[in-house]
Formats: structure tokens, sequence, C-alpha cells
């Protein structure tokens, strides 16, 4: 972190341990002792795969499932309109995957980018990060954090036609569905 001793200019470094949302309200934000506890307290709690996103777990998970949401609808795998009641589809889509399947966000088909898509990329992150850094760029550094993002999927997303062409999948859309959407309208 850098701070001007004549502006109130600090900058904040993007490969810092500190999560960055810690590091902000710790170190940039004056007067957030508070906040500042909660985020760190918020860190040591959450440590999983999706520590790293600033949205949260739950945010990301709805990400993947509304996105199979819209294909099944796009492929007329059901005959209803997603405009009303789309959060409680998603939630229904969720649980059937991670309770009824006992599956996780790891275990869905994923499709993640070509290496064409992955060198431009890199080589746009590496402008941006020379922009930001200047001298202090680290190219060695970035390219082992770049990797590693590869290496954890973290550029891929979830295959919907992929996960659709799965039986249970097939399956939940066709009768599981109905059988769901009937049990949830009946307990309202």
């Amino acid at each position: 972190m850098y701070s001007s001793p004549y502006i109130p200019i600090r900058i904040l470094h993007l490969h810092d341990p500190v999560p960055i949302r810690t590091n902000f309200l710790c170190n940039i934000m004056p007067n957030t002792p508070r906040s500042c506890q909660a985020s760190r307290e918020a860190d040591e709690r959450g440590k999983s795969e999706f520590a790293h996103m600033n949205v949260g777990k739950e945010k990301a998970d709805r990400i993947w499932y509304d996105q199979l949401l819209t294909t099944a609808v796009e492929k007329g795998m059901l005959n209803t309109s997603i405009s009303e009641g789309r959060p409680q589809m998603v939630d229904m889509i969720r649980n059937n995957h991670e309770v009824l399947l006992n599956r996780t966000l790891h275990d869905f088909p994923q499709k993640c980018p070509h290496q064409e898509a992955l060198r431009y990329l890199w080589d746009y992150s590496w402008q941006i990060e020379q922009m930001m850094l200047g001298d202090n760029a680290n190219m060695t550094l970035h390219e082992e954090l770049f990797q590693r993002n590869i290496l954890s999927a973290k550029y891929c997303t979830i295959d919907a036609l992929g996960t659709l062409r799965q039986s249970e999948w097939k399956q939940f859309f066709s009768e599981g569905w109905r059988k769901i959407r009937t049990k949830a309208i009946n307990n309202d």
C-alpha cells in the first residue's frame, strides 16, 4: 500500500494476501474499526472455494443456477415464463442439485475459455497491471497468479447445455419440476 504525505491518496495493492474488502476497510477507509473487525471475522469464517469473490458464495451460486434455468426455458424444457417467480425457480433448481442430488458447483460440467481467449485476457490484464503499478508491476507474480486462476477454473462457467443433457436434469425439468412446483404452490 502506498500513502502520500502531501495529499490523502492511498493505493491498494491488488496482489496483497489480505482480501480486498478487509484491506479496504482496515487500511484505506478512516475510522471504521467495527467494519474492519467484522470483515476480518467474515474472512475467517468464509474460507471456501468462493472466499476470493466479493459477491459471496450465495450470489455466485445463484448465477449458475439461473443460467441453468434460462437455458432450460430457452430450449423449451419448461412451459413457463420466468418473469414471475424467478428467484423461487432458481431455489428449486439449487435444492435439486445440492440437496436431492447431493452435489456442489464443482460437479457441474464447465465451459472454460480456449487458449486464444486466455492469451487475450492475460495480455489485457498485464497491460492494466502495468498501467496501475508502473515499475512495480511484477510479470512473474502476475503470470503465477493467472496460472493459478486457470487451474482453479476461475475463468470457467457452467456448461448449461451439457448439464441439461444429463438424465437427472432431463427428468427434473420434465416430471420432477411439476411435482416440486405443485408442492411449493400448495405450501404457500
